[in-house]
C-alpha cells in the first residue's frame, strides 16, 4: 500500500469519525431539548390540574391537601404574592424561606409563567421549575409551582447518549469498512492507471491496461489502450519516417551541415565528415569557422542569414585533401516567424573531379593544339619556302622535303595515338576480345620491337621472374603497352645502362615491372604521368619523338584488361612502371 493510499484511507476515516461524532452530539442536544420541553409540560399540566383541584374550595388545610394528592416525583409548592410558602407536597414548609427572589416566581408575579433549573437546598438536587402566573383561590392570590428532579432524565439522556455513541461507533466501523472496500475498489483501477501512464511515459507503449471495476472505469481503460495503440502508431511512422530521412540524409554524396542562428553546427551527414576527416561527436555543437577553418565557407553562411536569401558558390577547402567544392547555402524558416532565420542549411557538392577534369579538357585542347599545330607549321613553312624558292637546287629541296616528311609522320602518329586513346576509352571491358597467353610471349615481342633501338643506344634489355603465368589479354594491346613501356624505357636510358622487366605473381595477378636506370621523375610529376600530353621535359620529350599519349594508352590499356598500372621514380635513380592484370 502507497503512502498516498493511506493517506487517502486516514483522511476517510477522520472524515466518517468527524461527522459520526457531530451527528452525535447534535441528536444527543436534541433529546436533552426534547426532554426538557416534555418535563416543562409535565409540570405546567401538574400546575393547570392543581389550580383546577385547589379551585373547588374542599380541602381544610392546603399544605395537608397538597401532599395528599401530589404524585411522588412532581414537587408541588404554593406560594402566597409576597413570597411565602404556604404549602409543599415535600418539604416542610416552616422550614422554607421565602421565595419571591425565585426568578421563577418573580416571573410569575408579573402574570407570565416562570422557568427555571438549579439547585434545591430543601431537597438536595437540581429541579427543573414552573411557575404558573398568579391565579385566585377561595379569594386570595397565590403562584402555583411545580417541580421534577433532573437527575432522572440526565439518567435518561446518558442512556441514550450511549446508545447514541455505541450506534455511532458501530456505524463508523461499517463506514470505514465500506469506504475501505469502496476505496480500494475505486483506487485499485486508479492505482492501474497511474501505473500505465507512467510506463506510457518511459515510452512503453506495449503495456495493456487491464482493470477490474467500475464500469466507468473500464470505459476510461479502454480509452487509455486505444490512445496507447494510436499513439504506437503514429509513433512507429514518425519513426520510420525519421529513419528514412536519416538513411537518405546519410547516404547522400552531398554534404550537408545544418547550423543555428549563431552559426554553430547543429547536425552534418557522413559526407561532410568524411571531407573533415572528424566524427560527428568532434563537431557537433561547434561554430562553422572552428571546424572547417575556412572564411569563404563562414562568409557564405553570414551571408545567407544576414540577407536570408540562397547564396551558391564555388570554394576551395584546404583539408587533408585539396577539394573544390559548390556551396549552395538557404535557410530554414523560423516555426513561427516566417521572417526570421531559425537555421541555415550549407549543401556542399565535391566538384574537385569535375574541376579536375575540366582543367585537363583546357590543357589536352592547349597540348593538343600546340602538337598538332607545331609539326603543320613546319610543313606549311617548308612547303612554302619551296614554292618560293629555286626548285633546281635539288639538295635543299630533298631537305625541305624530309622534314616535311618527318613532321607529317609525326603529325600521323600523334592522329593514331589519338585514335587509339579514343578507341579504347569507347572499349567495353567485356566486348574485348582477349586470349590466354604466356605474358612472357607477350614481353619477347615487345622486346623483338624495341631491339634495335635499345642495340643503336647500348641499352640491355633483360627479363626477369616468373616464366609460364598465363593471362587473358587482346595481345595486340598489351604488346603496344609493354612496347611503350619498354621503348620509354630505353630513350631516357643512358648508354650501357640495361632496361629490366620482372614478371611476380601476386593475389592472384600478374605483375609485371619495367624499370630502367635513367634520369628519373619528378615526385611533383609522378601524379600526372599518365595525363594525356603532359611532359616532364617537353623539350626533350619532342626531341626523342614522343607523341606524349605513350603512357595515357598504357593506363587504358591496362584499364580494359581489368588491371592498373602505377609509376614509381626518384629522380637520377631511373623510374620503374608495374601493370597489374589477372591471371587466367
Amino acid at each position: 500500500m502507497s503512502k498516498s493510499q493511506i493517506r487517502r484511507y486516514i483522511g476517510s476515516f477522520i472524515i466518517i469519525a468527524l461527522a459520526i461524532t457531530v451527528i452525535s452530539f447534535y441528536a444527543g442536544s436534541l433529546f436533552k431539548k426534547d426532554a426538557y420541553n416534555r418535563t416543562i409540560e409535565i409540570l405546567k399540566r401538574s400546575n393547570t390540574l392543581t389550580w383546577n383541584i385547589l379551585s373547588l374550595d374542599n380541602f381544610l388545610n392546603m399544605d395537608d391537601f397538597i401532599k395528599s394528592i401530589a404524585v411522588s416525583d412532581i414537587r408541588v409548592t404554593i406560594i402566597r404574592a409576597n413570597g411565602k410558602v404556604v404549602a409543599d407536597s415535600q418539604a416542610d414548609i416552616s422550614r422554607l424561606d421565602n421565595h419571591a427572589s425565585r426568578p421563577e416566581i418573580n416571573e410569575a408575579i408579573n402574570g407570565v409563567s416562570g422557568y427555571s433549573k438549579r439547585y434545591s437546598d430543601s431537597l438536595g438536587e437540581d429541579l427543573v421549575y414552573v411557575a404558573m402566573p398568579m391565579r385566585k383561590i377561595s379569594g386570595k392570590s397565590y403562584i402555583i409551582r411545580s417541580a421534577m428532579s433532573v437527575k432522572e432524565i440526565d439518567s435518561t439522556l446518558g442512556d441514550i447518549i450511549n446508545r447514541i455513541l455505541y450506534t455511532g461507533f458501530i456505524t463508523f466501523l461499517a463506514l470505514s469498512i465500506l469506504s475501505f472496500l469502496s476505496e480500494r475498489r475505486l483506487i485499485s483501477p486508479l492505482s492501474d492507471i497511474q501505473k500505465a501512464a507512467e510506463s506510457y511515459s518511459t515510452g512503453n507503449l506495449d503495456h495493456h491496461l487491464t482493470v477490474q471495476g467500475p464500469e466507468d472505469m473500464r470505459i476510461v481503460a479502454e480509452s487509455i489502450n486505444s490512445m496507447a495503440e494510436s499513439l504506437k502508431f503514429r509513433l512507429n511512422e514518425i519513426t520510420r519516417s525519421k529513419n528514412q530521412l536519416d538513411a537518405v540524409f546519410s547516404s547522400m554524396m552531398e554534404a550537408v551541415v545544418v547550423l543555428d542562428e549563431s552559426l554553430n553546427i547543429r547536425h552534418l551527414n557522413q559526407s561532410a565528415l568524411k571531407i573533415l576527416d572528424l566524427s560527428g561527436s568532434e563537431v557537433i555543437g561547434k561554430s562553422l569557422i572552428e571546424v572547417f577553418m575556412n572564411s569563404a565557407l563562414q562568409s557564405i553562411a553570414e551571408e545567407v542569414l544576414n540577407l536570408q536569401t540562397p547564396v551558391e558558390r564555388d570554394i576551395s577547402i584546404n583539408s587533408n585533401h585539396n577539394l573544390v567544392l559548390k556551396v549552395h547555402g538557404t535557410q530554414i524558416p523560423h516555426e513561427n516567424e516566417k521572417t526570421a532565420a531559425n537555421a541555415i542549411v550549407l549543401v556542399l557538392n565535391d566538384i574537385t573531379k569535375t574541376h579536375h577534369l575540366e582543367s585537363m579538357r583546357r590543357d589536352f585542347v592547349a597540348n593538343v593544339s600546340h602538337e598538332l599545330k607545331t609539326p603543320i607549321t613546319n610543313v606549311k613553312g617548308y612547303l612554302e619556302t619551296l614554292l618560293e624558292s629555286d626548285m633546281a637546287d635539288t639538295e635543299t629541296t630533298e631537305h625541305f622535303l624530309n622534314i616535311s616528311l618527318r613532321n607529317a609522320n609525326r603529325l600521323n602518329a600523334i592522329l593514331d595515338d589519338l585514335l587509339s586513346l579514343s578507341r579504347l576509352e569507347h572499349q567495353d571491358n567485356e566486348s574485348l576480345e582477349v586470349e590466354i597467353r604466356s605474358i612472357e610471349g607477350v614481353i619477347t615481342a615487345a622486346f623483338q620491337s624495341c631491339a634495335p633501338k635499345a642495340t643503336e643506344k647500348e641499352v640491355k634489355l633483360i627479363l626477369e621472374g616468373e616464366r609460364n603465368l598465363l593471362v587473358p589479354v587482346n595481345t595486340l594491346l598489351m604488346e603496344q603497352a609493354l612496347t611503350n613501356l619498354i621503348d620509354n624505357a630505353v630513350k631516357y636510358s643512358s648508354a650501357g645502362s640495361s632496361v629490366r622487366v620482372e614478371i611476380q605473381k601476386k593475389d592472384n595477378q600478374a605483375v609485371i615491372s619495367v624499370s630502367d636506370e635513367g634520369i628519373g621523375i619528378p615526385s611533383k610529376d609522378l601524379p600526372r604521368v599518365f595525363e594525356r600530353f603532359y611532359r616532364v621535359d617537353k623539350a626533350r620529350s619532342r626531341e626523342l619523338g614522343g607523341t606524349g599519349l605513350g603512357l595515357a594508352i598504357v593506363k587504358h590499356i591496362a584499364i580494359v584488361h581489368n588491371g592498373s598500372v602505377k609509376v614509381e621514380s626518384e629522380p637520377g635513380k631511373g623510374a620503374a612502371f608495374t601493370i597489374r592484370i589477372p591471371l587466367a
